[in-house]
């Protein structure tokens, strides 16, 4: 089934972003890691156009930012994360 593209940024050794991805792996999505643990760059220019501070993990889905892991959670639970992956939001 079509899925848009899924970025899950994390830091190595963090716990928060070893739930993350696991959430992600249940829940049947793909998406692609990318380690941040030494690059802080990508994040700041998220800060940037989301207006507030972002801490890995954190989810990008087609260069959208989406949201850290509570966030990612409550989308998931609540069946939008879904609808914005498969492209109908």
């Amino acid at each position: 089934m079509y899925q848009r593209d899924m970025i899950l940024y994390t830091r190595r050794r963090s716990v928060r972003c070893w739930r993350a991805r696991r959430l992600l792996r249940h829940s049947g999505y793909d998406f692609v890691i990318v380690d941040v643990t030494h690059n802080g760059g990508v994040l700041a220019e998220i800060s940037k156009s989301t207006k507030h501070a972002v801490a890995p993990p954190y989810v990008v889905v087609d260069q959208r930012p989406v949201g850290d892991l509570r966030v990612v959670r409550a989308l998931i639970h609540s069946g939008t994360l879904e609808r914005v992956v498969r492209g109908n939001l």
